[in-house]
């Protein structure tokens, strides 16, 4: 109830973030909104320009805001405002100029360019950063995985993509200040103006900078490095300083490796130790792209930073004590390892279903973690399904409808009282709610995370 109540206030501060602007501009000059005609345009684009700025926010990654939503949602949610906002802006550009004639030659210019930078950015962004669609159309999805095999479009690039917006923003603002301060030669219009820049520019700044410098003074360093396959390895980290800081089950963490000929972008990655011996902290990667296969490669002792944790993928563990049913598909696995670890140590004698969708026998990692845990949780039932080899021990092929409904209720399970967590492909997240969805589960039981906008 908390939760939602958080939800929706700052939803409504964020709808309502244009309404000072747009008051005090009014205020400064009345007789210049006399009709409709003329105030439209300056709510319009007061409402574009403070909902652009809120993505300079949204991108900082605030705490005190994800934990209400989770970062999944942020991500979503920061992706569809940003269109809304080039909208308003392409409508407001539209509106001023069948109006205002005579608008100084610079300011055209710099709401131009910048709203040009936002279409290109906008569209590359839905192209190769936006998984619904291009799942839907093949020609994109070849075109995607032939820039990914040439390194052409690689992680870094999309975040120099990403990084481009703040460019137009500020594009945006100077739009804004020198049609204030030189058309309108209003202090209180450009006052206005000016600060809410600062504002999201500040956390931005705050976010790139100096959070990073602070977080170096408390580095992690790294102590052990596990291959569990060819292509999985497990990386452990020690904080140089004191434990590591208190994290829930299913969380994950942004890693920056520091030297070590290794790019300093930062990489999410989710959280496999235990998060009751806070001691260490351990993540495990697969080698899927040019960052992930080289950090096998990084010497033990190299630095890192580690900022976090995010995410509420594993909330329903600590706010339900009702049986737990936990889908993996592939590295996805990798909450889950978390998840079962704080439940052997919280509530070892707590019904959970493992359903763990992999090629074949050489992708289950971590074996010696999972003997343990069904040794030590006699409620704990472990179903790994294979779908590319025969699985003479268990399951084949992928899991479905028949499956779940078989599993659960054998082992008397309420399927619609029943909890669920989900990691892994996206396509096999989207099958997976869909069929719950159609067991009649309420969405509500229904926890996953999905970081494709």
């Amino acid at each position: 109830m908390f939760r939602r109540l958080m939800r929706t206030m700052i939803l409504l501060v964020y709808l309502l973030s244009p309404l000072p602007a747009i008051f005090i501009v009014y205020k400064a000059n009345p007789p210049a909104y006399q009709t409709p005609k003329d105030l439209l345009p300056m709510v319009i684009g007061a409402i574009a320009y403070t909902w652009l700025l809120a993505e300079l926010v949204i991108s900082a990654r605030p705490k005190f805001l994800e934990r209400f939503f989770g970062l999944n949602h942020f991500y979503k949610f920061h992706g569809s405002a940003a269109l809304v906002a080039i909208v308003l802006s392409f409508l407001h550009k539209q509106l001023e100029e069948a109006i205002w004639s005579s608008y100084l030659q610079t300011v055209r210019q710099l709401g131009d360019l910048a709203l040009i930078l936002f279409l290109v950015l906008a569209g590359l962004s839905l192209i190769f950063m936006t998984d619904l669609i291009i799942r839907k159309i093949n020609v994109l999805h070849f075109i995607r995985n032939w820039l990914e095999k040439k390194h052409i479009l690689d992680f870094k690039y999309n975040v120099w993509i990403h990084n481009l917006n703040v460019i137009a923003i500020v594009l945006v603002f100077l739009h804004v200040f020198y049609f204030s301060a030189f058309y309108r030669k209003n202090f209180w219009i450009c006052g206005v103006y000016t600060l809410y820049f600062f504002i999201a520019f500040g956390s931005y700044f705050y976010h790139k900078v100096l959070k990073i410098k602070h977080a170096k003074r408390h580095p992690y360093t790294l102590i052990q490095i596990t291959p569990e396959s060819p292509m999985i390895h497990t990386f452990v980290f020690k904080r140089e300083r004191g434990n590591v800081p208190h994290y829930k089950a299913g969380q994950f963490v942004f890693i920056r490796m520091l030297g070590a000929g290794i790019s300093e972008e930062e990489h999410p990655f989710s959280i496999t130790s235990n998060p009751n011996d806070r001691r260490y902290l351990s993540v495990t990667v697969k080698s899927i792209g040019d960052y992930t296969s080289f950090i096998p490669k990084v010497p033990l002792g190299t630095r890192a930073i580690i900022e976090g944790p995010y995410g509420i993928l594993g909330n329903s563990v600590y706010h339900t004590k009702s049986d737990l049913v936990l889908i993996a598909g592939g590295i996805g696995i990798t909450p889950m390892l978390s998840i079962l670890k704080d439940l052997c140590h919280r509530n070892r004698k707590r019904r959970v279903i493992l359903f763990w969708n992999v090629p074949s026998t050489k992708d289950l990692i971590s074996k010696n973690v999972f003997n343990y845990l069904i040794e030590q949780m006699p409620k704990f039932t472990f179903v790994p399904i294979l779908s590319r080899e025969p699985n003479n021990n268990g399951e084949s092929g992928h899991l479905n409808r028949e499956k779940i409904v078989r599993y659960l209720s054998e082992r008397r399970f309420r399927i619609k009282r029943t909890h669920y967590i989900i990691c892994g492909p996206s396509r096999m997240m989207d099958s997976a709610v869909k069929t719950l969805r159609g067991l009649k589960v309420h969405k509500k039981k229904i926890h996953f995370e999905n970081f494709s906008m």
